[in-house]
């Protein structure tokens, strides 16, 4: 089941494929033996990629109750559980399989990327570096110092250990695409484009200033998928930020009142349900605003109860500020952010935060995130240079 891409697989097949193989697999063995706690456990996995979270939860306590030693059921638990924002549960289900199986990869690689979600980067490294002197160059490894340099607002660093962890296992997708994602973030488009899939082509569109050409193509997409609400989403987050306001709002308006609650609220951004406050907020409706920036609020405040540190929460909390009238509040916030790694080129063209544009310390911080990224590209040209598009 590793073998399936996605943020927890570390692998290379597609997880529905993945999934199907082992679905087959996993029935012979129940039938064999249905007290086999691995072959619980597989199917929990299965269950979870397939989207179906209950029957996980349920496969995983099947596998925990027949061997309560088998560390990766714990672990595969552990995932589940933070996605649904079970904190504590989540971080409880991991530390068992820590203590149940301390040197594998996978534990000390999620053990470590749980510290630095919880703000102790130190503490993260310590557990990647141990995954790397007992694995040199694994990808794990790499991946999640890349993470951690993401978190502290070092992209080039980050970019560097991802062309490494690439490298190490150069079918990913995954690690493709976060340091596409990253050479993005820094304003490096052409070198992102050496590496960049399909997926990319809008942000590579943006990136090189063509912004009338992406919308477009956005448009296209909208009309051509009138019933998907993620291409509605993509639409109108980019039409937010580089269009028209009105197309933007029927966009995000679409996606957010067709998308179910977890993911109209999806976390750290709480997007895009704050998108959609801010356009309720313009035109005067105020009890749709309001009832959003609420549970946006409360989102924020259990994330951050379980000890959850992020640039991104931040973020969150200087736009809710903003859009409720406390400026101030919202400066600070931002402010954090950026101590927290924030380095978003796109956060001076965020309307959730124009009404902070006559604040001194609000153009102070977009002037610190515009020079660092420069300070950043200057620093990963000339390394950059000498990659080859292969791994």
């Amino acid at each position: 089941m590793l073998l399936g891409e996605g943020s927890e697989n570390f692998g290379t097949l597609d997880p529905a494929i993945a999934a199907t193989i082992a679905r087959n697999n996993v029935d012979k063995t129940l039938m064999r033996d249905p007290n086999m706690a691995e072959a619980h456990a597989v199917l929990g996995r299965i269950e979870d990629m397939e989207g179906n979270a209950p029957a996980a939860l349920d496969a995983y306590a099947k596998a925990i109750a027949l061997n309560p030693s088998y560390a990766d059921a714990y672990l595969w638990q552990s995932l589940l559980l933070a996605r649904q924002s079970r904190h504590k549960e989540a971080m409880d289900s991991l530390e068992t399989a820590f203590s149940l199986d301390p040197l594998s990869p996978v534990v000390l690689y999620n053990i470590g990327f749980q510290k630095g979600l919880r703000g102790h980067p130190q503490e993260a490294r310590k557990h990647f570096n141990a995954l790397l002197e007992l694995s040199p160059g694994s990808p794990l490894g790499l991946r999640g110092l890349a993470d951690i340099a993401r978190r502290e607002g070092n992209l080039a660093e980050s970019a560097q250990f991802w062309k490494q962890a690439l490298a190490a296992s150069p079918d990913s997708t995954q690690y493709r695409e976060s340091l596409t994602a990253t050479l993005l973030s820094l304003g490096m488009p052409d070198m992102a484009g050496l590496y960049a899939s399909q997926d990319f082509r809008i942000n590579l569109m943006l990136a090189r200033g063509q912004f009338k050409e992406a919308l477009a193509e956005l448009d296209f997409a909208v009309e051509a998928n009138p019933d998907d609400s993620y291409v509605a989403l993509e639409a109108g987050w980019y039409a937010l930020l580089y269009g028209v306001q009105e197309q933007a709002a029927d966009f995000l308006l679409t996606a957010d009142s067709a998308l179910p609650d977890e993911e109209r609220f999806y976390m750290p951004y709480c997007s895009p349900a704050i998108e959609a406050a801010y356009i309720y907020q313009e035109r005067g409706a105020q009890d749709e605003a309001q009832s959003r920036l609420q549970h946006c609020t409360e989102l924020l405040f259990e994330e951050r109860k379980y000890g959850l540190v992020s640039a991104e929460l931040d973020y969150l909390s200087a736009r809710i500020n903003a859009l409720e009238g406390r400026n101030d509040e919202a400066i600070s916030a931002l402010n954090t952010a950026y101590d927290h790694g924030w380095r978003e080129d796109w956060t001076p063209r965020d309307p959730l935060l124009f009404s902070l544009r006559d604040m001194s310390g609000y153009q102070d911080i977009v002037d610190k995130i515009t020079a660092d990224l420069g300070r950043q590209r200057q620093v990963l040209t000339p390394i950059a240079a000498n990659w080859s598009t292969e791994p």
